[in-house]
């Protein structure tokens, strides 16, 4: 346990280094923002946000279990200030890790023996990958807490199978020991949903276990007991769920909706019949069910087509709980695993599991045990979703450390039966997991010495992810932390307030925002940083999948004023992270009309398909868009400065399309050229500088730069770029005039830059005060008109701004 928690750890001066302590993602920053709010109300819960999404506000989905743990532990800790319940939430994750080392062990030791569960112990406390870096310090948010509830839920259920054979036939054929295991169970599935509604997988994965096990086993007392288990456990859970769960309008299984009760009858009426059912035939049992599997699964499809709209409402509810990542594009953790990644990773785990499943599948075959079923349907489910979406990977690691604790447990038996010729008892994985003899157990020194170095080597390897995620993945994400630090906290402290109170947690029914609300815009992966450390409203964050903002990636134009104002965009914050999101979504093509901003070009670099991207092409309409001309040219008029003419083919390669230079291609390009089809030659006008436009372009008149970060990004001086720079959106002061207006400027960082605007229909609008300005970006002259050196003082009670 104590190198579990050394190993959590590592994160922990990264966390509290700089200015103000910083957890990794966005998840844990709208957790803190949870724990803020329910620390002076507790134990109430948010259910709804109106720091979120606005105009609507959020309606939360996210469990209150482990928010309100987190907050307790906060008071605990005396935790009051932000810095301080940063601190104190970020230790939660590591103290839940140490929670799965015994639940790994118990399963282990109860389904196969004392070494399978000491190897699935050791293995789950160094496994890296997505389980690892949910339980760093660093990262308070609820996956971990996932993990225990489930495969304590899991382990309960495999008690209660072992105790089935244990026990005598009672009254309704189970034991008070049974009852009261069921209970529990039901319980901890209770709080498994109100952490998360992901828990309902495990409902799933019992309730296929119990359609199968008719199937597969043959004894008709324990599928008997298994129905009433189920229908004691899911009706505690609906009970529980039914007086306290429901906060949510319709029947979406994401949400905490009635649709969990509905789904908890369906489990308990479903029980009811099987277990009548079994008592009426209990040696036909398993034909019977052969029969009315496929026709219960037609009669529902009947219905579901024909007669009644609820179970459209449910079949809907169930595709969009178990395929989120097809509705959640941008959400990390809903994508797939990566071969190579997941390779590097698990290690020594994918071939030792795959020994364990195989393993398992033979113990099955040879003894029919039902809670070995159990965890093989378990392993398989879970394993199998892991592959699908990588949030599943903090619920399949435990599967891959228990198989890997079997195939371990195996071969140390085989080494020991090969060293010392002894068989007398048969191989210790084919014995009763209950059997008194498996306190017997004696561990042959050789395969106790096989077993150790096949462990601490699974530990080294696990290690390197771990020590490459500390030492080059922290810094290279959080390379300019401390600017968004400085940044947002700069906002909490100088932008004005909001209209209402961070820390009340309000009702939607008697909400309504005030008049002077406001939001601040930004890249899609810093709303909730915005929301966490600056403490006001994003436009745009995770839960919204704005991935990056359409109106500052589009041509800006008049329109776009409008559209802020109707989101209430008072403040943009544009950084080189919000142009990486863009060079990014253009060059994979991750929306519709990606690649009219970049170009992306390529070289061949032999006669094969081998190609090396050169460099992005900037067109005109990146320049034309509102990030480019504020992030980039602060605003103002933009003169072109460079035209280079790019040739190049556009060519088919593996079903994707690339932009080939056309120059410098080796002998083989007519082959692959005719091999892949060449679908066009184009000419481009591109530049290859961010800072140097293709075309020229009007000053913006209606924002104006506030703050900049101290970080430098750009490698030029005359092109200083400073890593954030945070923009008000105003309608400014407009005058008559014709010509160009220019304006000196100096920013908080020190650096200088001159503002410039020609007329429009003979007026000026003017974003910027001369006099009285409430930010350290200011100027340093009055306006001046060039061709009549005419000056002008605007002084900041003249500006129009929005949302007072």
């Amino acid at each position: 346990m104590l190198f579990d928690l050394w190993l959590r750890y590592q994160t922990l001066s990264e966390v509290n280094s700089g200015i103000f302590p910083w957890v990794f993602g966005g998840d844990a920053w709208y957790n803190i923002h949870l724990v803020e709010q329910i620390i002076p109300n507790f134990p109430s819960y948010p259910w709804y946000d109106p720091m979120n999404q606005y105009p609507t506000g959020r309606i939360n989905n996210w469990g209150p279990l482990f928010p309100l743990i987190t907050a307790f532990i906060c008071i605990l800790g005396n935790s009051q200030t932000t810095t301080e319940i940063i601190r104190c939430s970020s230790f939660v994750p590591p103290l839940l890790s140490i929670c799965m080392i015994p639940l790994a062990y118990v399963i282990g030791k109860k389904i196969i023996d004392t070494k399978a569960g000491l190897c699935s112990a050791f293995m789950i406390a160094c496994i890296s990958g997505e389980y690892q870096f949910r339980s760093m310090y660093g990262y308070p948010d609820h996956h971990l807490l996932e993990s225990v509830l489930s495969t304590l839920f899991i382990t309960l259920y495999i008690y209660l199978l072992i105790e089935f054979s244990r026990s005598d036939s009672q009254k309704f054929g189970i034991s008070p020991k049974v009852v009261l295991l069921a209970v529990i169970a039901g319980v901890v599935y209770y709080a498994g949903i109100m952490n998360m509604p992901t828990m309902l997988l495990f409902a799933f994965i019992i309730t296929l276990f119990t359609l199968l096990y008719p199937l597969f086993l043959h004894n008709s007392n324990a599928f008997q007991k298994l129905c009433l288990v189920n229908i004691i456990s899911f009706g505690v859970f609906t009970l529980f769920f039914l007086l306290t769960g429901i906060h949510h309008q319709g029947f979406h299984l994401r949400d905490y909706s009635i649709g969990h009760v509905y789904i908890g009858l369906l489990l308990i009426i479903g029980n009811c019949f099987l277990f009548i059912l079994s008592n009426l035939h209990k040696k036909k049992i398993r034909n019977i069910l052969l029969v009315l599997l496929p026709l219960g699964i037609l009669c529902i499809g009947i219905i579901y087509s024909k007669i009644l709209d609820i179970w459209q409402i449910l079949f809907d509810a169930l595709y969009g709980f178990i395929f989120a990542a097809r509705l959640d594009e941008n959400i990390e953790e809903l994508g797939m695993m990566v071969p190579g990644t997941t390779l590097y990773i698990y290690n020594l785990a994918i071939p030792l599991l795959v020994i364990g499943l195989i393993l398992l599948i033979m113990r099955f075959h040879a003894q029919r045990r039902d809670y070995v079923f159990l965890s093989i349907l378990w392993s398989v489910v879970l394993l199998g979703l892991s592959i699908q979406q990588a949030r599943y990977q903090y619920y399949g690691a435990i599967c891959a450390t228990f198989l890997s604790g079997v195939a371990l447990s195996w071969m140390s038996e085989k080494i020991c039966q090969k060293w010392h010729k002894k068989t007398n008892n048969g191989p210790i994985l084919f014995r009763s997991s209950y059997s008194s003899t498996i306190s017997k157990i004696k561990i042959c020194p050789i395969g106790l010495i096989c077993m150790i170095i096949v462990l601490l080597l699974f530990a080294f390897l696990s290690f390197l992810p771990l020590n490459t995620y500390v030492t080059v993945d922290i810094p290279s994400k959080e390379l300019y932390a401390e600017d968004w630090k400085s940044a947002l906290l700069w906002m909490n402290d100088s932008t004005p307030n909001y209209g209402f109170d961070y820390h009340t947690i309000y009702s939607k029914n008697n909400f309504l925002y005030p008049k002077d609300v406001y939001t601040v815009g930004s890249g899609v992966n810093q709303g909730l940083k915005v929301l966490g450390i600056g403490k006001r409203i994003p436009s745009s964050s995770i839960f919204l999948g704005t991935y990056p903002s359409n109106e500052y990636t589009s041509h800006y134009n008049p329109d776009i004023d409008k559209k802020l104002d109707k989101k209430r965009e008072k403040y943009f914050i544009s950084s080189s992270d919000l142009f990486t999101d863009i060079i990014g979504a253009d060059t994979t093509s991750a929306y519709e009309g990606s690649n009219n901003r970049i170009l992306p070009l390529y070289s061949q670099i032999d006669s094969g398909h081998n190609l090396v991207l050169v460099a992005n092409g900037l067109k005109d309409s990146f320049f034309k868009s509102l990030f480019a001309r504020l992030y980039f040219f602060d605003g103002s008029e933009i003169q072109a400065k460079e035209n280079n003419s790019v040739r190049y083919d556009e060519i088919l390669i593996n079903g994707k399309t690339y932009n080939l230079i056309q120059k410098n291609n080796p002998s083989g390009f007519s082959q692959i050229l005719n091999t892949n089809g060449l679908r066009s030659r184009k000419t481009e006008i591109v530049s290859f500088n961010s800072t140097r436009s293709t075309i020229n372009l009007p000053a913006i008149s209606t924002f104006r730069l506030v703050y900049e970060s101290s970080s430098v990004v750009s490698g030029k001086k005359a092109d200083e770029i400073h890593h954030i720079k945070i923009f008000e959106h105003v309608k400014g002061h407009t005058i008559p005039g014709t010509g160009t207006i220019e304006l000196p400027l100096v920013t908080n960082q020190g650096r200088n830059f001159t503002y410039r605007q020609q007329s429009v229909n003979n007026t000026f609008t003017l974003p910027y005060s001369t006099t009285n300005s409430p930010y350290d970006v200011h100027a340093t002259g009055p306006y001046r008109i060039i061709e009549t050196n005419e000056t002008f003082e605007v002084d900041e009670s003249q500006i129009e701004k929005y949302y007072i």
